[in-house]
């Protein structure tokens, strides 16, 4: 547990709170700036995805949803979280560059976060970026309270996405997991 509460404190985060937010300091914006976040094309899209095992959003699925981010809203892609196997189909690749902290500030730089990465959307949530969490599992929906700007989409194919972004800009965060019924 102390290491739970240090990585807390590191991050300026109280664990009383039950949506805890991250204070982030104008430092931890300087020290983001080398990586040109904000010279980038609006919207900005945070994508955060998991390789291996894990992996629930299939490579397929993530290239043809960048294709069509790129496209149709010409989005400014940044790709956070662990260095994986996977190639960044455009954008700014920072995966395996940065620390907490400096991920918060990247995301808070962001318009969205797209991702099946728990962690990031955490750190999306504290600093108040709207995120679209694409479940591994079809019962592995984001805990999102009344009024939260999150979407849990399960599986998450290309079209889907979108859809979640529209609602999600509207302000309908209901999360649209599609639960599957456990049989006695």
């Amino acid at each position: 547990m102390d290491w739970i509460h240090d990585a807390a404190c590191h991050l300026g985060v109280k664990l009383e709170q039950q949506s805890p937010q991250i204070d982030l300091s104008s430092f931890d914006f300087v020290r983001t700036q080398r990586f040109g976040i904000s010279r980038m094309a609006r919207p900005r899209i945070a994508i955060a995805s998991v390789s291996g095992d894990g992996a629930g959003w299939s490579a397929d699925h993530r290239k043809a949803t960048c294709q069509l981010l790129c496209e149709k809203m010409s989005a400014g892609l940044v790709w956070v979280g662990d260095r994986s196997g996977q190639d960044a189909v455009s954008g700014k690749d920072l995966r395996g560059k940065l620390m907490a902290r400096e991920i918060a500030a990247v995301l808070k730089q962001c318009d969205l976060l797209i991702g099946e990465d728990e962690e990031i959307a955490a750190l999306a949530t504290a600093v108040k970026t709207p995120t679209l969490f694409i479940c591994r599992k079809s019962w592995d929906c984001w805990p999102a309270e009344p009024g939260a700007q999150v979407v849990s989409l399960y599986p998450g194919r290309p079209e889907e996405v979108l859809e979640a972004i529209g609602r999600l800009r509207s302000g309908l965060c209901a999360p649209d997991c599609k639960k599957e019924e456990t049989k006695p």
